[in-house]
């Protein structure tokens, strides 16, 4: 099959990339972003069939979508390990005497932002392919284009190397033709199906990160009139929250865990539920359209299971 994954995709995600907002980000927690790599089982059977190219340009851009989606977050220093030859190389040549060392704008060795956590993300499954079905009424067959891409993401604490949460998550999408017409359409579309499922694919990704480490918590609890109230969430549009979303609201007590007295138990309990009504950068705001009468602030606000899926 022609390889339609080409300087145009690349070209669409750096736009993309580039039109992200920036934020500058006050002290938080640093999240180190490992480089994507398949599977050595995927590598090798997506060679096999020839497809290790398509592969290959899928990693490349996770690697930087994937950054940019948790930037965008707001909830990290973000760094990257994927990157840091030009780094280096700029540190290097800071230090060979050629850059004025006064220039507050040199770069320094050995000054590399450290990392509280570190996101490693593994290719667990890739297919494209097509699909030809009968059309009724048409002498032709139509067909369909189908992308899959699947991952595992683990959140490692980079103090004690320990496992904090694997994450798997997977995007399936297609594009259907039942005439030249709308085949040649496909291949002038398949640029931007393939942008949309690794920036989904991320997305997913960058969710499950921020609700296992910084999950969304309730900031102000307001009476709007003497049967309404508003909250506010400290979630704001990085998060890819829409209006109309409901979300389940928890309060939380911790208890000491009987096999490791080092460790704590979080208990979650449903105390009712919100739907969003405004989004803005860093907060978002909701009614509450369910219970409520225990919803307070510093409760855990999380997104209902078939939203987290989709």
């Amino acid at each position: 099959m022609k390889n339609l994954l080409n300087k145009k995709t690349f070209a669409l995600i750096s736009l993309a990339i580039l039109a992200a907002p920036c934020v500058l980000l006050a002290a938080k927690d640093t999240l180190a972003i490992a480089p994507v790599a398949p599977t050595p089982a995927l590598a090798a059977s997506v060679h096999n069939e020839g497809k290790g190219n398509s592969l290959d340009q899928v990693i490349q851009s996770l690697d930087k979508v994937l950054v940019d989606r948790m930037f965008s977050t707001r909830k990290f220093d973000v760094v990257t390990r994927g990157d840091l030859k030009p780094v280096l190389t700029e540190q290097a040549f800071a230090n060979s005497g050629n850059v004025d060392a006064a220039d507050k704008n040199a770069a320094q060795q050995f000054k590399l932002a450290g990392a509280k956590f570190i996101i490693t993300t593994e290719i667990t499954g890739f297919k494209d392919y097509q699909e030809y079905f009968r059309i009724e009424n048409e002498p032709r067959p139509g067909f369909k284009r189908v992308l899959s891409l699947s991952a595992t993401a683990q959140i490692l604490d980079s103090t004690t190397g320990k496992l904090k949460e694997p994450a798997s998550c997977s995007v399936v999408t297609n594009l259907f033709a039942n005439s030249p017409e709308r085949a040649k359409e496909i291949g002038s579309l398949s640029d931007d199906l393939f942008i949309a499922i690794v920036r989904q694919l991320a997305e997913k990704i960058a969710n499950r990160v921020v609700d296992v480490l910084s999950p969304a918590k309730i900031v102000d609890v307001t009476d709007i009139d003497a049967t309404t109230k508003q909250v506010t969430i400290n979630w704001g549009d990085g998060m890819f929250i829409a209006v109309g979303e409901p979300w389940n609201v928890f309060e939380t007590k911790v208890k000491k865990d009987p096999d490791d007295p080092d460790s704590n138990i979080i208990i979650e309990m449903p105390v009712g539920v919100i739907e969003i009504t405004s989004v803005l950068p860093k907060t978002s705001t909701a009614r509450i359209i369910k219970d409520g009468s225990r919803i307070a602030e510093g409760n855990i606000v999380r997104r209902m299971p078939q939203i987290a899926e989709r």
